[in-house]
C-alpha cells in the first residue's frame, strides 16, 4: 500500500489506531483489491480464518502474533499489531511511505466512493471502521 501524502511524508493517521493510503500493488490470492484503491487499515492484524476471526474478535486472532514471550507472560497472545514491537509480532509500523499489509483482504477496507479530502473523509473511515 502506497500512502496518501499529508501534512508529513508518512501515512496520515485517521486516529491511532488507523492508517490510510493506496493500493499500490497486491499478491498473487489477493482478488478484491486493485492499485489504486484507496483504503483505510487498522493497525491491528486479523487472518479472517482463524475461530476467534470467524467469532469477529479479531484483535485475539492467533495467527498473526508468533511471540512466545506474550504467551509466557499473560499465557495467550493478541493478535498482530503494527508498530508495537516483537511483543506483538513484531510487524514494522504503519506510519510510512510504504506498508505490507498481510492478509490484504481483510485488513485492508476500502474507502467507499464519494468519500473525498484528507481531513473531511476521517469522521466517515472511523465510523466503517468502529461504528461510532
Amino acid at each position: 500500500m502506497r500512502a496518501r501524502r499529508c501534512h508529513r511524508p508518512a501515512l496520515a493517521p485517521l486516529s491511532s489506531l488507523t492508517s490510510r493510503g493506496v493500493i499500490d500493488r497486491v499478491g498473487p490470492e489477493v482478488t478484491t483489491l486493485k492499485p489504486g484503491d484507496k483504503v483505510v487499515v487498522s493497525f491491528q492484524i486479523a487472518c479472517g480464518t482463524c475461530e476467534y476471526c470467524k467469532k469477529k474478535w479479531s484483535s485475539m486472532c492467533d495467527r498473526t502474533n508468533n511471540s512466545s514471550m506474550m504467551a509466557s507472560m499473560y499465557g495467550h497472545r493478541d493478535a498482530g499489531f503494527f508498530g508495537y514491537g516483537h511483543l506483538t509480532g513484531g510487524w514494522p509500523g504503519g506510519q510510512a511511505e510504504y506498508v505490507r499489509v498481510p492478509f490484504g483482504e481483510v485488513n485492508c477496507l476500502k474507502v467507499p466512493e464519494g468519500v473525498t479530502g484528507e481531513s473531511g473523509s476521517t469522521s466517515s473511515v472511523e465510523y466503517l471502521l468502529t461504528g461510532r
